[in-house]
């Protein structure tokens, strides 16, 4: 498995290049971003990039400290992974949309977190991703 640490706070380059692919590997990319008093209701946060050809496998994301109003998705369907719903301070969530599965991605694009409610300041989203590439 290759494993990535994103901070989404950060300008971050293109999608990893992973290595020539090979049946089986998985690739993880973690993302953190920290919510400051600049969030607000709409905003859409890039999180995770994924290279062409990408399917998501499992998806995990959850909110340390304060809660939070999320949909996950992409630039296509901003609720692709989550449906908008409030994850707890300190819980967790996973796909819960059909749309999700089995979907490749035909070009580069990125999973966004796509802000429900104005999010309480000092916040921090993570987001966990697993993907292959096919």
């Amino acid at each position: 498995m290759a494993f990535f640490l994103i901070d989404a706070n950060k300008p971050f380059p293109s999608p990893p290049n992973p290595q020539p692919i090979s049946a089986g590997v998985v690739y993880e990319t973690t993302s953190k971003f920290v919510l400051d008093n600049a969030a607000v209701s709409g905003d859409v946060i890039p999180m995770i990039p994924v290279p062409a050809r990408s399917r998501v496998v499992e998806l995990i994301a959850g909110c340390i400290a304060q809660g939070a109003t999320i949909a996950i998705g992409d630039g296509v369907d901003p609720d692709r992974y989550v449906t908008s719903g409030a994850v707890a301070a300190a819980a967790v969530v996973r796909i819960n949309a059909a749309t999700a599965f089995g979907y490749v991605y035909p070009a580069a694009d990125t999973i966004d977190v796509v802000l429900g409610a104005t999010p309480t300041d000092g916040g921090t989203i993570y987001v966990s991703a697993k993907y292959v590439i096919e």
